[in-house]
């Protein structure tokens, strides 16, 4: 049979055009098949993060019996990620990082694209809504994940900061927005120098050549916090306030952990029932089989919340932790923390460094702390202060609006200082300051 001839090569050429007609045809009705489940208000395809594929074979709804259900694994992540975003306080890349260190993974076990990250924020289908090619449904079949509210303020956020923008900066100063020049009162910037393999700060403006190590001006920032030290009747005022956040809180957990413990003993007391009916051939095996893998399941989803209750209890010990350990030593707080919450103490205490030829010449606090100063909760500490000889020992601030000296003023200040420390309570990944290959 010769395969080269034409006549050969005419049934190839109509062989090959059925067997791409049999394609299309079965492409059409599978296409047109996933329309009318979108329009019967079943998702068609792949469940998204926070949700699962299942199959409900009892289903009497022909698109039901394959349908997608909330994934308990995840859905908590996806709660989390609008709620941390909905803040305004995080990028879509910081929200990316803290759940991935808390658990977040693709299913090869990486991190989330930020593309996919973006995607999941703006999706409408958390709240319950199915748009699929022509199909658009404000109320599909599947349960939302969050309500419209959370989702609406979402939106607003990514819109505030640029939409669909989730880039990350190649390098992360420690020390950007708080370096100002004394000379031109522009802000700092740095960069590296490949060849030398060294960091520097330094003044936008021509004019001004002088360069600085990274390290020797952030060493002299850091010299600052020795100054600063709070009052002891507010220090008193701040352990109090933990305690009580504390005791309460632990007082809840105790709670919800009996509460799921109870659960448990009541699934585990279930299965012994449906061993003990098994045995004396009350129920069938297969009747065993499924409620022994109903109850599994039950017992698997108490254990996954009774591991999460315990990482919560572990988070408030830590910010007990870290709110003494600041009230304690404010330096040796900054020096022992990550950069990330370098920065966050940063913008608590400090408004801005002015520089001029290398050296720190002008330091100024920020609102919040000159107020805790103005009200005799804080003070700088100017004797007996071992400070560096590149940088100056006074502090010249602005001057604010003077608040009355009450405790209501403190509550709020304390109230600032849980905000920043739970910034790095919430496993936040901190930024890389990485050296260039």
């Amino acid at each position: 049979f010769e395969t080269n001839d034409s006549s050969s090569k005419f049934i190839g050429t109509i062989m090959a055009s059925v067997n791409q007609f049999q394609r299309d045809i079965t492409g059409e009705k599978v296409l047109a098949t996933m329309r009318s489940k979108a329009g019967a208000g079943y998702f068609p395809g792949r469940a998204p993060v926070g949700y699962k594929n299942v199959q409900n074979p009892n289903a009497t709804e022909r698109f039901a019996r394959k349908a997608i259900a909330i994934d308990e694994n995840t859905a908590p992540y996806v709660k989390e990620a609008f709620k941390l975003y909905a803040t305004g306080n995080y990028s879509l890349a910081d929200v990316n990082d803290i759940l991935y260190e808390k658990g977040l993974r693709t299913k090869s076990g990486k991190k989330m694209f930020h593309t996919k990250f973006n995607e999941m924020l703006k999706s409408p289908f958390y709240v319950g809504e199915l748009h699929w090619g022509s199909v658009d449904l404000k109320e599909a079949k599947h349960t939302p994940l969050i309500d419209r509210d959370l989702f609406e303020r979402v939106q607003k956020v990514l819109n505030d900061h640029g939409g669909h923008i989730c880039r990350k900066r190649k390098f992360e100063w420690l020390l950007n927005g708080f370096i100002r020049c004394y000379k031109h009162g522009g802000r700092y910037t740095a960069e590296w120098h490949l060849k030398k393999r060294i960091a520097y700060y330094h003044c936008t403006k021509s004019g001004c050549p002088r360069y600085i190590e990274i390290g020797k001006l952030e060493e002299m920032v850091a010299d600052k916090f020795k100054m600063l030290e709070f009052s002891k009747d507010f220090i008193d005022l701040v352990l109090e306030k933990v305690k009580n956040i504390f005791y309460d809180r632990r007082q809840s957990y105790e709670s919800k952990r009996q509460g799921l413990v109870n659960q448990k003993n009541a699934f585990e007391a279930r299965m012994r029932t449906a061993e003990d009916k098994l045995l004396s051939k009350t129920i069938s095996d297969d009747d065993f089989t499924r409620m022994r893998n109903e109850i599994k399941i039950e017992l698997s989803a108490i254990d996954d919340k009774i591991i999460r209750l315990q990482r919560e209890k572990d988070i408030d010990v830590d910010l007990a932790r870290e709110v003494i350990g600041l009230t304690d030593n404010i330096y040796e707080t900054y020096k022992k923390s990550s950069p990330q919450l370098k920065r966050l103490l940063l913008g608590f205490f400090w408004e801005k460094f002015e520089v001029h030829d290398g050296l720190i010449i002008k330091s100024v606090s920020s609102i919040l702390f000159e107020e805790l100063i103005k009200a005799e909760k804080a003070f700088m500490k100017n004797d007996n202060t071992i400070i560096s000889n590149d940088s100056n020992k006074f502090i010249n601030s602005n001057e604010w609006c003077i608040i009355s000296k009450s405790n209501n003023l403190c509550l709020s200040l304390i109230g600032s200082i849980f905000f920043t420390i739970s910034f790095k309570l919430c496993l936040f990944k901190s930024p890389k300051i990485i050296l260039p290959s």
